[in-house]
């Protein structure tokens, strides 16, 4: 009111005097005199509990939609990943199949990307940290580093990235 603010408007939960949770849509109207003193509040109660309970289903739903895709995309990239992987074992040209191996790594960077949103439960940003030890961890396995000609020293801190961000530093690292 002191701010000169001609209105505003508030949701919150209340309890009914049965001791139900409702939530509420207040709007109030300020009057002010000649010098801008607030002389009456005027305001409704709306009560919105319906939409709020509509709003909180449609939000799981669409949490629930979206870690489904992102299940079938880890599936789906872990098929073609495995068929490259198969495809290369048929060529003895030593550049045909490191050019399926890339290929393939590529493939699987992008799936533990999906694999990590899919395990957090966020399908929206991800653990980078997490995620990049992963990536190396299946990258050296991938090429049969041993520890012996590679040594891996990670200092990463926990970053968390949109996802978009993660796959194209995920296929940088790669």
């Amino acid at each position: 009111m002191e701010e000169g603010y001609e209105s505003f408007k508030m949701e919150y939960r209340i309890f009914t005097k049965e001791g139900a949770l409702r939530w509420v849509d207040e709007r109030t109207f300020i009057q002010r005199d000649a010098e801008g003193n607030a002389t009456l509040l005027q305001g409704v109660v709306i009560d919105i509990t319906e939409r709020k309970v509509a709003e909180e289903a449609l939000a799981k739903a669409e949490q629930l939609r979206k870690k489904e895709i992102n299940h079938r995309i880890r599936n789906n990239l872990q098929i073609v990943s495995s068929l490259l992987g198969l495809q290369a074992e048929k060529f003895s040209d030593e550049k045909v199949v490191e050019a399926f191996r890339e290929s393939e790594n590529r493939i699987v960077s992008m799936s533990l990307i999906h694999e990590e949103l899919y395990e957090s439960g966020d399908l929206d940003y991800l653990d980078f940290s997490s995620y990049i030890r992963k990536l190396i961890a299946d990258l050296l396995r991938s090429y049969n580093v041993g520890s012996s000609e590679i040594r891996l020293h990670l200092d990463v801190d926990r970053v968390v990235l949109g996802v978009d961000t993660v796959i194209a530093l995920g296929i940088l690292i790669n």
